[in-house]
């Protein structure tokens, strides 16, 4: 029979006194330790409760602490010696008391890790729903069990040794699998894997026409919930693919009709479900199939199954090519003859926001202004800027918008026109208002000013002190003056703004048709603003955003007035393009996934689906997305494998959305994600130039790619133009260049790959029939992706007009339709430059404007992380560079403009270097002066 009272401790007389703790006293029983005021009920605590019981010592007294997972009780002014000895035996029973409540439950918590160790002892990966179904099967008999003694063994105070060792086996077992580290689950996961891999090897071996790399056979024995392999370029994901679904139905957990194999677009699918039954066909019953489909593909199926017929779907649905260019148009030109406000928005964002702004107080310097400038802009006539449309060259996207504005609206101005008093001196030129206006005599100046005024720090005090000298001068001649602001131009304050200011001092406005102004923007804006607009369409249906959502963006954009313009632009092309799809009982492709989802959310389509396999899962969109988790949700135990690669992401035109796949965790839950990361395409030079790119994108995910090729040298060669016409003749100097190491009687694959189709060279038939050593190809970068060729020569790599990167495609209008839209500048653009240069296996030719480069261009040659310099005898201010020896082109940046680059001219006193900005620049230097 267990004491009431063990032991009690209180401080003595003068400990009270001096401690503040008088009358207070703790005692402890077998069971339980009580705390309180002496004479009084004290309040109890279990024993084996507690998890702190310590005695600080002081000179003449101690403070003695006693604490529980949420309770700390202290008691001070003990007499050292007795609060030291009521510590050590109280620990002493509260070790006893955790023994005591442990051994009691022996049996029951041995069968509760029963369950666990079968579970261990398993032929099969162990994923967390098994774990996650185990822990919920324990928990309805035996929670109180577990809620007690789990945290006991935790406790530091338990004197483990005292216990079984099967007993401790059992309990921390159980503590492992309950938490959320699950250590020992991990290490057996690990164990299985490797032990599988060796137990399969005769199967991974052969499955294919060369054994498996590691890296893939773990890809194929891990079955976790959620499985994503994030495979490099021409790393093998489709063997990867072929050898899962072969290990499945080897070890039998899997038949044929538990996969639902998915791929992107037919050609893919009919490929992938060749290369599946072709392989796997010894392992598959005569007659059987492993069915690989697209997504819209299994949305049709899903609509008919769920409708009773199979949807009417429409000839615009696919959104490709020039027929998706012709239904984008029709559809702008039908809102524009049915909505007058549709008219005037589109004129609007024609001619004043065609193209994002650029904050000035963005740029370090003055000088990287104008080199944007000169990237985004126009030239005409020696001059760079950007083309108004009647045909100046103005200094700003801000003028800019203020001349079409003035176009539009019929208001005669001059641009630039000098001023009608004489300013010049021997230090200043005539000065000349950016605006004159000579019907009411009127000057206006558009001054780079945020909305409290203040310029870009970039522009130096010379530009303040100059806006002060043009106000106090038109102060002085009594010359009227209006000023407008950058700030007034984004957002949206600028035009009310200067209608008032005009009309105010009687300007009479006239403004022109419509048909007469779109018709002359059409011939000064080339791009193709309609495949934007149908990938706006394409996310904003994929991800059901609505009116009130597409406008809060809008509101909220660095950019509210264009936003917003655009925002009743693509709603009001949505609405009208629903209604055409309502008046002729058709879908699109986004409605065949949209609606496919809800029929599988509402279980009026049901599957009997284990294993979905998605290939090329960085594609995926926000609606493919919810498609696969409506299945997933249907049938918990089914799983999910995912291949692809966020670097190589790059139709997002067509509804793909990176977060997908690079956030796929929080889409779709618990994940294993394994990796690819051995290359059998491009060489080692390649590869590293090319990854060491696409990773400047710190949002893309980290990865290290060997290639199985270790050769460097010679892998990446710049070659440049000066002007555009010639760079025929550059591409075939690059021909002939890779036709000389072509081996006697073999055969070169060569693609000429380009940003966009019209950059086929003309003399492209000439070129194969003069190579005959050569198998040359032209395509677009984006229509290479998943082939490959011996050598790659990607064209046009300068700014401008049609440039790569393309500025249209990363429009940071595409964030109003997209969750989470990229804010990274032209990431979309630097996957497709990386898909581009690892078509190739054993060389890459990039050909580049000698002084108007590409921005890629200029950051690849020119950035040390990924080249170091070796003279060129032919031009010292055009360096080689090779990173582990990859050949590059280094093009010298002008030391004193910063922004021009050195090219080399012939003069009186013979060959020297010159800025290509000359006559801006008249920096110079001797041919025989290297760096």
């Amino acid at each position: 029979m267990l004491l009431m009272m063990v032991m009690e401790v209180a401080p003595g007389f003068l400990g009270a006194l001096f401690c503040g703790s008088g009358g207070c006293e703790l005692a402890f029983s077998a069971q339980s330790l009580s705390y309180g005021k002496a004479g009084q009920k004290l309040s109890g605590l279990p024993l084996e409760a507690i998890t702190v019981a310590t005695a600080k010592a002081g000179m003449i007294w101690s403070t003695i602490t006693i604490s529980t997972c949420n309770q700390t009780i202290a008691l001070n002014g003990v007499v050292n010696s007795r609060a030291s000895h009521f510590i050590g035996v109280l620990r002493s029973a509260i070790g006893q008391a955790m023994l005591d409540a442990i051994t009691r439950h022996e049996p029951e918590l041995q069968q509760v890790a029963a369950g666990m160790f079968s579970l261990l002892s398993g032929p099969r990966y162990l994923s967390h729903r098994d774990i996650e179904s185990w822990k919920s099967r324990i928990a309805d008999t035996n929670h109180e069990l577990l809620a007690r003694i789990l945290p006991i063994f935790g406790n530091t105070l338990l004197p483990r040794e005292k216990l079984s060792v099967k007993t401790r086996a059992c309990i921390d077992l159980l503590v492992d699998a309950m938490s959320g580290t699950q250590d020992q689950i991990k290490r057996r996961n690990e164990g299985f894997v490797t032990a599988e891999i060796v137990r399969c090897k005769e199967f991974f071996d052969g499955v294919e026409k060369t054994p498996l790399t590691k890296e893939q056979r773990i890809a194929s024995v891990v079955f976790e919930d959620r499985n994503l392999l994030v495979a490099a370029a021409g790393s093998g994901k489709t063997s990867t693919i072929v050898g899962k679904i072969g290990y499945a139905l080897l070890t039998k957990q899997y038949a044929p009709k538990d996969f639902l194999v998915l791929a992107f677009n037919s050609d893919a699918a009919a490929e992938l479900d060749e290369r599946i039954n072709a392989t796997l066909s010894a392992q598959l019953p005569e007659g059987v199939r492993i069915n690989a489909k697209t997504f819209h593909a299994l949305g049709l199926e899903v609509m008919a199954a769920a409708e009773g017929k199979r949807p009417s779907v429409a000839n615009s649905a696919e959104g490709r090519g020039p027929a998706d260019t012709v239904f984008v148009v029709r559809l702008v030109r039908q809102c524009i003859r049915s909505d007058a406000a549709f008219a005037a928005d589109w004129v609007v964002f024609r001619t004043v926001c065609f193209k994002p702004a650029r904050n000035p107080a963005e740029f370090k310097s003055l000088g990287d202004w104008k080199e944007f400038v000169r990237a985004t802009g126009d030239y005409r006539d020696g001059k760079r800027g950007f083309l108004t449309i009647q045909g100046e060259i103005v200094k700003s996207q801000g003028e800019l918008a203020i001349a079409n504005w003035l176009y539009v609206h019929g208001v005669e101005y001059e641009y630039e026109r000098p001023y009608e008093h004489d300013t010049a001196d021997q230090h200043h030129r005539q000065y000349r208002p950016d605006f004159y206006f000579p019907a009411i005599r009127t000057y206006l100046e558009h001054y780079a000013l945020d909305k409290d005024g203040h310029p870009p720090v970039a522009f130096g005090a010379k530009y303040l002190e100059s806006m002060q000298w043009k106000a106090q001068l038109h102060a002085e001649k009594a010359t009227a003056l209006i000023i407008t602001t950058f700030s007034d131009f984004v957002s949206g304050k600028l035009f009310a703004k200067l209608e008032k200011e005009l009309k105010a001092r009687g300007q009479r406005f006239s403004p022109r048709p419509i048909d007469v102004v779109l018709k002359r923007l059409n011939k000064l804006q080339k791009a193709n603003f309609s495949s934007f607009l149908r990938t706006a369409l394409k996310h904003a249906k994929s991800n059901e955003v609505n009116e009130e959502t597409l406008l809060s963006r809008a509101n909220s954009s660095p950019e509210p007035f264009r936003a917003q313009v655009f925002g009743r632009i693509l709603w009001k092309l949505m609405v009208a393009y629903e209604a055409q799809l309502r008046q002729n009982g058709e879908i699109d492709f986004e409605d065949m996934i949209i609606q496919a989802a809800r029929d599988v959310a509402t279980n009026r389509y049901r599957h009997d689906f284990k294993l979905i396999l998605v290939d090329e899962c960085q594609d995926m969109s926000q609606a493919r997305a919810t498609l696969i988790k409506a299945l997933l949700n249907q049938v918990p135990d089914c799983k999910l494998f995912a291949v692809g690669d966020d670097w190589q992401s790059i139709y997002r035109f067509a509804g793909s959305d990176i977060d997908v796949f690079t956030r796929f965790a929080n889409h779709f839950g618990v994940t294993a994600t394994n990796y690819l990361t051995q290359t059998f395409r491009s060489n080692q030079g390649i590869t590293d130039v090319a990854a060491a790119f696409v990773q400047k994108n710190p949002s893309q995910m980290r990865k290290r790619v060997r290639a199985s090729d270790p050769t460097s040298a010679g892998a990446v060669i710049v070659r440049r133009y000066t002007m555009r016409e010639e760079m025929a003749d550059v591409c075939k100097g690059s021909l002939e260049e890779i036709a000389k190491v072509v081996p006697p009687g073999k055969q070169a694959s060569v693609f000429l790959l380009a940003r966009y189709k019209f950059q086929r060279p003309e003399a492209l038939d000439e070129w194969k029939t003069q190579f005959s050593v050569l198998d040359i190809t032209f395509k677009t970068a984006h229509s290479s992706k998943g082939l490959e060729a011996d050598y790659v020569i990607v064209l046009g790599l300068h700014t401008g007009s049609y440039a790569f990167p393309s500025e249209i495609n990363d429009d940071p209008l595409l964030r109003l339709v997209m969750p989470q839209a990229e804010s990274f500048q032209n990431a979309e653009e630097r996957r497709l430059f990386y898909v581009a240069m690892t078509r190739a296996r054993h060389g890459v030719y990039l050909l580049g404007s000698r002084h108007t480069s590409s921005a890629f261009l200029k950051e690849l040659v020119n950035d040390n992380t990924i080249r170091s310099k070796v003279s060129d005898e032919q031009n010292p201010a055009e360096t080689t560079v090779s990173g582990k020896g990859k050949a590059l082109t280094l093009i010298e940046t002008c030391p004193e403009c910063r922004q021009g680059t050195l090219c080399k001219r012939s003069g009186k006193f013979g060959e020297f270097f010159g800025c290509s900005n000359y006559p801006s620049c008249k920096y110079t230097r001797d041919v025989k002066k290297h760096f």
